[in-house]
């Protein structure tokens, strides 16, 4: 009677656990488009996150025939394997920023501010923020990179937590050119994720960040 009993109860536990309703490394989310949008996790389980910020266009003016160029700054990055309690979350792409030329300055001011990426939990708090790179407005320095700030996230295993770089700048050039750059925090290139760009003649935006989550397992 005894092992009849423990049989039921097994049988009636492999009845209550419910089927997962996503596939291992199945991609939920993945976009880099500005804009807000809603993820619902539907179980508990542990999640990889690839968070990019964007990076920051340049800034330039041209005066006694001399250039002054200052590149925007790179956005940062966060990879990592994290565990999530479910529930309804909303991820916010940052705008994508340019820079442009303004003549007869030594400022190299113009163009337009990037904004961060970052991550809400199911009541609204912030978890994590991926900072854009800071457009270049100076003739001295380019702009700064962006900052990764974490809240409360349970993180299982860390792959990158990285601020984004300073752009260059280049004075008195005689031609403008486009040399000037901020390289990606998360694969140190010109035109990776999140790298900040130069400026020269019209609006020059900086690359892209990106968030992306993939389910891992339980």
């Amino acid at each position: 009677y005894k092992r009849q009993l423990m049989l039921r109860l097994w049988s009636k536990n492999l009845l209550i656990i419910k089927p997962c309703p996503y596939e291992k490394n199945q991609t939920l989310f993945e976009q880099n488009q500005e804009g807000s949008y809603t993820l619902d996790l539907l179980i508990k389980g542990q999640y990889y996150i690839l968070s990019v910020g964007n990076g920051a266009g340049g800034g330039s003016s041209q005066r006694d025939s001399k250039w002054f160029q200052s590149s925007g700054g790179s956005g940062a990055t966060f990879e990592a394997i994290v565990s999530l309690p479910d529930g309804r979350y909303t991820v916010n792409i940052g705008k994508l920023g340019f820079g442009y030329n303004i003549n007869n300055r030594l400022s190299c001011t113009g163009g337009e501010d990037s904004s961060d990426t970052f991550l809400l939990d199911p009541n609204g708090v912030e978890i994590l923020r991926t900072g854009c790179g800071i457009r270049g407005t100076s003739h001295t320095s380019g702009g700064n990179g962006g900052i990764v700030t974490l809240g409360n996230i349970n993180i299982v295993h860390i792959g990158k937590s990285i601020n984004g770089n300073k752009g260059t700048n280049i004075n008195n050039g005689s031609v403008s050119q486009a040399s000037g750059y901020a390289l990606s925090s998360f694969d140190n290139t010109k035109t990776g994720l999140g790298a900040g760009s130069w400026r020269g003649g019209g609006n020059v935006y900086g690359v892209a960040g990106c968030f992306k989550i993939i389910y891992m397992g339980r």
